[in-house]
């Protein structure tokens, strides 16, 4: 922290430092300052340009040029496919022996088939709910 006076002292001489500066644009010669202004306008031209040109494309260069790019899009291309791979539905229920559809079924089948097609409906309802 400074003191009190070591801030008079700052003031004082910003300024003196201003006063000088603003003497010395003041009396510059035509020249120079038509010279000044090209510069400036120049300067601002490049740069309003240079936002122009940045496309779709430019932008995509600088991405997949970018080393974390390089790195993290195999891994998550990987994580993708292995969550795609290890989720595909598998078939809940069995089907049906064609021996327990025909006529020539015993009754104790018959029951059976009542509570494997209860127990059909009851997973394709339960598999329907999830969804």
């Amino acid at each position: 922290m400074t003191s009190p006076s070591n801030e008079i002292q700052n003031d004082k001489t910003a300024k003196v430092v201003n006063k000088a500066l603003d003497f010395s644009v003041n009396n510059l010669s035509e020249n120079i300052v038509s010279d000044i202004e090209k510069a400036r306008n120049v300067a601002l031209m490049k740069s309003a340009s240079g936002t122009d040109k940045t496309s779709f494309f430019t932008l995509l260069e600088v991405i997949f040029s970018n080393m974390m790019f390089k790195v993290t899009a195999p891994i998550a291309a990987v994580v993708l496919l292995s969550l795609i791979i290890t989720n595909q539905p598998k078939p809940i229920v069995p089907q049906i022996p064609l021996a327990m559809v025909s006529a020539q079924v015993p009754t104790e089948d018959l029951m059976l088939l009542e509570e494997l097609e209860f127990i059909t409906w009851l997973a394709e309802n339960e598999q329907n709910a999830l969804l």
